[in-house]
């Protein structure tokens, strides 16, 4: 069991497709989400690196700067204040990774958690989740 730390090759090819088996890992996102925003993700990606995103860190910095791009626009300005109260506000911004709001009073998005599964050497999507209070 572990975090987003394993959502990389490494989880495979370091053990050997013998020894990861029965491995369970959360991370911020499953890049293989049938979605609008994920799929066109994944094909501009693909396009312009000439493979799909290994995992969701690229997909993270892209919603970060989606999310940060929206709340400028909102705000009408730059302002680092504008633009935290701006971000502040944000209700079901429609990310790569998942829908992403921001509860009032906390800097903290609630957004889905992917659970993933590592057997014999596959890495497979398990189901999605999002944290409750």
């Amino acid at each position: 069991m572990g975090g987003d730390g394993l959502d990389t090759d490494l989880v495979v090819s370091v053990p050997g497709k013998t020894m990861a088996t029965n491995v369970y890992f959360t991370t911020h996102a499953y890049v293989g989400l049938d979605t609008g925003p994920a799929n066109e993700f994944r094909t501009t990606y693909t396009k312009e690196y000439g493979h799909e995103p290994e995992n969701a860190f690229a997909a993270l910095g892209y919603d970060a700067m989606g999310v940060v791009t929206t709340a400028i626009e909102t705000a009408g300005s730059a302002d680092p204040a504008a633009v935290s109260a701006a971000l502040a506000k944000t209700n079901g911004y429609e990310a790569v990774t998942g829908a992403l709001t921001y509860p009032e009073g906390s800097r903290v998005p609630s957004k889905p958690v992917a659970i993933m599964h590592v057997d014999k050497g596959r890495v497979d999507f398990d189901t999605i989740v999002t944290p409750q209070d």
